[in-house]
């Protein structure tokens, strides 16, 4: 019979054997006699594992919240067209624009008189690398050999099959029935290929040359 004045250490020690496993000592109903039986065997109650906590609630992550890392895109530099660094082809229209109205020579970029398939053969002519990376201007030649709508877009394909940065086409005068429909006809062919079309201009006495040469397109 166990003594009530005997601690409950005490109670311990006298129900220590080697044959127990205080990992089973549950039938024991006093815990404090259970704990100090185990404590004193060198027996300690594993750690409970953490119970599974719920999500808390709050503001959902969307996909957009997150950050994610990717290769800087190369900044795109966007040059103004300069017109004192384009490069003139063509007619008398192109001298006057762009080489001070001189008259020029069959090797020159633009010369008095010069038709579209004398325009088209001077560019064929000039070297790879010519056009790369350029502003082009072009006076295609039709005021002299006549609307050959063909013609002007061979010397568009070549200017952008050689790598030309971009293509303004000069037209014809607004005034006039000399040249009536050149207008329209060139600026529907400089749409379907992507080039900018400079439109008609007011000319000068001659009805041909333009009244004032000041770059103002």
């Amino acid at each position: 019979m166990d003594n009530p004045k005997e601690t409950a250490k005490e109670r311990a020690v006298r129900y220590l054997t080697s044959e127990n496993d205080p990992s089973t000592w549950e039938y024991i109903k006093s815990d404090r006699l259970r704990s100090a039986l185990q404590g004193a065997a060198g027996y300690e109650e594993p750690t409970p594992a953490p119970a599974p906590t719920a999500p808390s609630a709050g503001k959902v992550t969307e996909p957009s919240d997150i950050t994610i890392a990717s290769t800087p895109k190369a900044a795109t530099m966007i040059t103004e067209f300069d017109p004192t660094t384009a490069l003139y082809y063509g007619d008398s229209i192109a001298t006057g624009y762009g080489h001070g109205g001189a008259k020029g020579n069959e090797n020159s970029d633009a010369r008095w008189g010069r038709g579209a398939g004398r325009t088209l053969a001077l560019l064929s002519s000039r070297p790879e690398g010519t056009f790369k990376g350029k502003d082009i201007v072009l006076s295609s030649g039709v005021l002299n050999s006549g609307l050959d709508l063909a013609t002007v877009r061979q010397q568009l394909e070549l200017l952008q099959g050689r790598g030309a940065r971009s293509i303004r086409l000069l037209g014809a005068p607004k005034t006039g029935t000399r040249f009536a429909g050149y207008n329209d006809k060139l600026r529907t062919l400089s749409n379907e290929l992507g080039v900018t079309f400079l439109g008609g201009y007011e000319a000068g006495d001659d009805n041909i040359h333009p009244k004032s040469y000041n770059w103002n397109y």
